[in-house]
């Protein structure tokens, strides 16, 4: 009986260490898991904190720039206020000039080309020169339209600029135009015009003489063409342009017939009084 009372002891306190001891691994277990929940609060809180800190300085940075702008924007609207000034103050000169100068100059513009409007842009005479003083166009305006005589920068090339002269009629260039290198009074080339459309016939010259005529029909090459004779061709050379490639046109050395070649000689004699009226005029009035 003894050894079955010690034994049920010793069982009934086996038990209660046994269960103990799952007690404090439960709590261990439950502790564990509290301290890897604080961590990842703790993470999570440096995380936001260091969020806050960028959004912060961005927010600065931004604050900054804005303040920057705003700068440039204040400094734009001085200027545009010192433009619009400015502006004021020479369309009052320009009324001054207007009022107190009837002939003469009464605008000043384009100061870069040194243009000047004489009676109003609508109707009046127009001259531009270069820093030089050379006149580089000159032409009148009616009702807002080029109209007359007028003298036009051309188109430059590795020769130099050149200068177109000729007339102009309700804002359309018209007749014989010459093209001439600038500041030389030798044409290079002469073009019929017709209501703004370049139809007639063109002349080439070297040295004032003709070298080549042929015809235009509205900005096509049709018709006649004549190479007169030259150092480099000596017996000319002639031919009829039509819609074909050259080799199937009707054409020929030297002269061409008669009948071609009188009419090719009238349109260069009616070209050449043209040049020599222009350059008369450039001469006198244009100076």
């Amino acid at each position: 009986v003894a050894a079955t009372v010690i034994a049920l002891g010793v069982g009934v306190a086996g038990g209660f260490v046994a269960g103990r001891s799952q007690a404090s691994a439960v709590s261990l277990r439950q502790a564990a898991e509290a301290a890897e929940r604080a961590r990842v609060a703790e993470d999570q809180f440096q995380t936001t904190a260091s969020s806050a800190r960028a959004a912060k300085t961005a927010l600065e940075q931004l604050q900054k720039n804005y303040q920057v702008i705003d700068d440039e924007r204040q400094a734009a609207l001085r200027e545009r206020d010192k433009l619009q000034e400015a502006a004021k103050h020479a369309q009052d000169k320009v009324k001054t000039l207007t009022k107190s100068d009837k002939t003469g100059p009464t605008q000043v513009s384009r100061e870069e080309k040194n243009r000047r409007i004489i009676r109003g842009e609508e109707d009046g005479m127009v001259v531009e020169t270069d820093k030089q003083g050379v006149v580089i166009a000159k032409g009148k305006y009616i009702g807002g339209k080029k109209e007359g005589l007028w003298y036009e920068p051309g188109k430059s090339s590795k020769d130099g600029p050149f200068s177109e002269i000729g007339e102009y009629r309700e804002g359309k260039r018209h007749g014989v135009w010459i093209v001439v290198r600038l500041g030389e009074k030798q044409a290079e080339l002469s073009l019929d015009w017709d209501s703004g459309e370049m139809h007639g016939y063109h002349v080439c010259y070297s040295k004032n003489k003709a070298t080549m005529i042929h015809q235009v029909k509205y900005g096509k090459i049709r018709g006649y063409e004549w190479m007169l004779p030259y150092p480099d061709n000596p017996e000319g050379s002639w031919r009829i342009n039509t819609a074909g490639s050259p080799s199937t046109d009707p054409h020929g050395r030297g002269e061409p017939p008669s009948e071609m070649k009188a009419i090719l000689l009238e349109q260069i004699d009616r070209h050449t009084r043209a040049i020599q009226r222009y350059t008369a005029i450039i001469e006198s009035d244009w100076k």
